[in-house]
């Protein structure tokens, strides 16, 4: 069993969104670690290991050596949580070499203890069992022979850790325990192990950590309603912005944006600019600021030169926009025109309809390649009522002896 002042760190740290309560959990800690509460010990070891162990917004101080001070001191003192727990941090030598220490004799006597906690439903304990599945950290702490993983064996014994993930991953999270979303959605989506993807359950995963006011899943889960159900999806994106999460702004765009149901992008616009300016990283905002100003419409006039100026500097690491690059650079918009970059970025995704009708121009003129007019049309027909294709095929004839371009 947990000394309370631990329990409620827990609750408060992982569990809620009391940012304000820092200090208040900090002197907590410290007093029960000051009565050699090694548990305690871990927790405050946490709290200065940085934003990868404790939500950003509890704005402790990260300090290295305070971390491994206070982890160090966790083992001394006995806590089979920090024996567990310390196996996780990079570049961790424990007191003596060894994760093992008085009352602990082995490894398992320490899973054992950690396992028997997690089964009396204590989140932190449930998150930490969870991990050591996902991650394989079990194979040590139950005492098993790695080499096992190499035999037949091996890929039903990572899936029979994966399953077990799942149900600790699960059990705390629906406590509350956010921390644990993350590595669960990827479990649940990434396909290892030959693992069916259950991208149902993944969304139901940030449902419920947007339900518990977690504002980074409020942000997601709003974003992801943003174009099928943009009355709820401002709940959670509002609900967001109140905690001060800006990620949220980008959700406001897309509800407003060429693809959702009222279209308004003066004002879609607005929210992508307000995104771009809390992170002059936001790949997503500018992604969209781009495909607003290239097709425009919905308030404001098409600018392709403009939209090329917010995605130019991304061609080595952003393919979404490939095909207003690709366009821009075919006609010289906001950019020297470069047919060998306009014909690298169209065949990116050459199957969507910017990027063919491009590559329609690219072959059916000519335009740095040889002329090859049934080739253009190849790509035209992919999309034959467009009328930018209509237009285009006005220029040309079907002979006897193939196409013929019939105007200048």
């Amino acid at each position: 069993m947990l000394d309370q002042r631990v329990n409620e760190a827990i609750r408060v740290l992982w569990m809620s969104t009391e940012y304000d309560r820092s200090n208040d959990i900090k002197k907590m800690l410290e007093e029960a670690a000051a009565e050699k509460d090694g548990d305690a010990c871990l927790l405050l070891s946490r709290c200065y290991g940085g934003a990868c162990f404790i939500p950003e917004k509890f704005n402790f101080e990260e300090d290295d050596v305070k971390c491994e001070e206070y982890l160090d001191m966790s083992i001394r003192y006995g806590s089979a949580l920090g024996m567990f727990a310390a196996r996780r941090l990079a570049g961790y030598t424990p007191p003596n070499n060894t994760f093992i220490h008085e009352p602990y004799h082995s490894n398992h006597e320490i899973w054992d203890a950690v396992l028997s906690l997690a089964k009396e439903n204590e989140p932190f304990s449930q998150y930490l069992i969870a991990n050591a599945y996902y991650y394989g950290d079990c194979i040590e702490l139950m005492d098993m022979d790695e080499e096992v993983l190499s035999t037949p064996r091996g890929i039903v014994i990572l899936n029979q850790f994966m399953d077990e993930a799942e149900i600790w991953f699960e059990a705390c999270i629906r406590q509350g325990f956010r921390l644990a979303i993350g590595n669960y959605v990827d479990l649940l989506t990434s396909g290892d192990y030959g693992r069916e993807i259950n991208k149902e359950k993944a969304w139901e995963m940030k449902i419920i950590g947007a339900d518990y006011g977690y504002e980074e899943y409020q942000a997601l889960v709003g974003d992801y309603l943003a174009l099928k159900d943009p009355e709820k999806a401002k709940e959670y994106l509002d609900a967001a912005l109140a905690q001060g999460n800006k990620e949220a702004l980008f959700g406001y765009g897309m509800i407003y944006g060429i693809e959702g149901k009222n279209p308004d992008l003066v004002k879609s616009n607005k929210y992508f600019e307000e995104g771009l300016q809390a992170n002059a990283w936001s790949v997503s905002c500018k992604n969209r600021l781009a495909q607003n100003y290239f097709h425009g419409g919905y308030g404001i006039e098409a600018d392709p030169a403009k939209a090329f100026s917010y995605v130019a500097d991304l061609e080595d690491s952003n393919d979404w926009a490939s095909d207003i690059r690709g366009i821009c650079y075919l006609h010289g918009w906001g950019v020297a025109p470069n047919y060998e970059k306009a014909k690298q970025q169209l065949e990116i995704y050459s199957g969507d309809k910017v990027n063919a009708i491009g590559l329609g121009e690219i072959y059916a003129y000519g335009l740095g390649v040889p002329v090859d007019i049934a080739k253009g049309m190849q790509y035209w027909n992919k999309f034959p009522d467009d009328p930018k294709v209509i237009e285009h095929k006005k220029n040309f004839k079907k002979g006897l002896f193939g196409w013929k371009r019939i105007s200048k």
